[in-house]
């Protein structure tokens, strides 16, 4: 059983749901979840690595599925782990996201996501995604809401009035009945990571939830950024390529 670092380890660590790993006794009620999964632009990627470098987040737990090729990326001497599940206690902000994503495994992740915020009885759930628009000239942030207090902070940025979402955004929309939901969509001009897209959510999530996080330097660190989580994910897939090959020419063996 995977075990998270940094914690005692006479405390169990248990799977929560069907594919999620978790301290349980770690996070506080009330806790706003935010999830960002690769979609357009990967804003929804870029944006919580994001959130989890500038902020005293720890890893809590994970997403684990044997559906998952079993990858990890070492960047930097830094260790990627596919789908981390982290925590800041000081915001009581849990962030999952992930860096690559097996095609299948949305409903079974937004079941987790809603079935995990319910546990924790979490305060609202925060979705993140790249909106593909290419007649937009600059990367703008819209919003769709059913969380009154979230309508208020973001009523200086427009709602998203038409469009289409995919991947486990789309699934928890279809799925939630309850919970206070927002998601947030950066527009983005091509199927490339868009650090700026990325970076300019962050800044609406700054002001929202007053995170405190020096924006300037995101804006400049984004084209750094953006080079290294492609080599990651270059490389993850190109490992999982690997391994289908290796497994294709199994029966020579």
């Amino acid at each position: 059983m995977w075990k998270t670092g940094g914690i005692a380890p006479s405390r169990r660590v248990e799977r929560v749901e069907n594919m999620l790993e978790l301290q349980k006794d770690i996070i506080k009620k009330g806790a706003t979840i935010i999830e960002g999964f690769p979609g357009f632009g990967l804003v929804g990627t870029i944006a919580t690595e994001y959130l989890v470098q500038n902020l005293n987040f720890e890893r809590v737990g994970m997403i684990v599925n044997d559906k998952l090729a079993p990858v990890v990326a070492i960047q930097d001497e830094k260790l990627f782990r596919p789908f981390p599940v982290m925590y800041n206690p000081e915001k009581n902000i849990v962030v999952i996201y992930g860096l690559n994503m097996a095609k299948g495994l949305e409903w079974d992740i937004c079941d987790d996501v809603l079935n995990f915020a319910s546990k924790i009885k979490a305060k609202r759930i925060i979705c993140i995604e790249g909106l593909y628009n290419p007649e937009s000239e600059e990367s703008n942030v819209l919003y769709y809401s059913n969380d009154t207090e979230m309508k208020e902070k973001l009523k200086h940025i427009p709602v998203m009035k038409n469009g289409i979402i995919l991947g486990v955004t789309s699934a928890v929309l279809i799925k939630n009945r309850k919970r206070n939901v927002t998601c947030l969509f950066g527009e983005t001009h091509s199927n490339i990571p868009d650090s700026v897209a990325s970076a300019k959510v962050i800044d609406v999530l700054n002001k929202a939830l007053h995170l405190n996080i020096d924006i300037k330097p995101l804006f400049n660190q984004a084209k750094d950024f953006e080079q290294k989580l492609k080599q990651v994910i270059t490389r993850s897939n190109e490992v999982s390529r690997q391994k289908e090959l290796k497994d294709d020419l199994s029966y020579i063996n």
